[in-house]
């Protein structure tokens, strides 16, 4: 499509200023070629300078009136050459330009900066970048329990099942205890499948310890299991606040009123899921 006179612009514009380093002299050189004093602002210590009078120009040369000293600050305005750029120059853009939940970030204090891992809007504030780890783990195979005696789980194994959604970092397992990859908030949740052992219940504990030494129980569950061929299942969750991967970590106990099996198999039959949520 034509257009009459100038083509509306598709860029932001802006005009262009030179900054000058000072010394104590009248001639200066300008960035861009010039007609006519009046195609520039030229400004001293704050002060904007009278065209022809305080200062002349003849293409790229700048003659002032009067010596500048090396004190001063001197730049310049070219009134007449708008540049067009993609992006708003800086400082140019102010919280009132904005709307939404962006401009409620006071951004003339604090930097947005992408970094991968986070945006931070200065301070303390952050928004995460998501979810960036899942393990899922399971029993291969079934895992004996004793009558009512809590025994801690042993000899899962991360789930390889083709197409299983793992990703990240991976947990790390000795003796039914669960090592963390990094610090973060990570959901854990523990699955069973108990079945055999008949009696009056059967269910798990979630325990964490954050000293590397003593476990609290910080989430359980139970089922009722009427007959020898009852099986009970649950998932127990828990938000753990993962702040030292040495010294936080999580395992997790079955029971049942008589002796039993926690089921396993190729399957994610029972087992336990960990999602690191974001940062700690």
């Amino acid at each position: 499509m034509s257009y009459v006179g100038n083509t509306p612009a598709d860029k932001f514009l802006t005009l262009e200023k030179q900054q000058f380093s000072v010394s104590a002299t009248t001639g200066y050189t300008l960035s861009h070629s010039v007609s006519s004093p009046q195609d520039i602002r030229l400004v001293i210590n704050n002060v904007p300078q009278n065209p022809n009078s305080s200062y002349t120009v003849n293409g790229t040369a700048l003659t002032l009136s009067s010596a500048t000293s090396s004190g001063d600050n001197m730049y310049c305005v070219f009134l007449g050459k708008a540049i067009g750029t993609v992006a708003p120059a800086s400082s140019s853009v102010t919280n009132d330009m904005l709307s939404g939940s962006i401009a409620n970030a006071k951004l003339a204090n604090s930097a947005i900066t992408l970094n991968g891992s986070a945006v931070s809007l200065g301070g303390s504030a952050t928004i995460a970048s998501g979810i960036t780890m899942v393990n899922m783990w399971h029993r291969p195979s079934n895992f004996s329990l004793n009558a009512n005696t809590y025994t801690t789980v042993t000899g899962l194994q991360k789930l390889s099942i083709t197409g299983a959604g793992n990703f990240g970092s991976d947990m790390t397992e000795s003796s039914g205890i669960f090592t963390f990859p990094s610090t973060g908030i990570y959901k854990v949740e523990f699955m069973f499948n108990i079945f055999g052992g008949g009696g009056l219940y059967s269910g798990a504990r979630l325990q964490t310890t954050v000293d590397n030494s003593t476990y609290v129980t910080v989430s359980e569950g139970y089922n009722n299991q009427y007959t020898t061929d009852a099986g009970s299942f649950g998932v127990i969750p828990y938000h753990f606040d993962v702040t030292n991967t040495t010294t936080h970590k999580v395992k997790f106990l079955a029971v049942a009123h008589g002796a039993s099996n926690l089921g396993g198999g190729s399957l994610l039959y029972s087992g336990a899921i960990f999602t690191r949520l974001g940062d700690t």
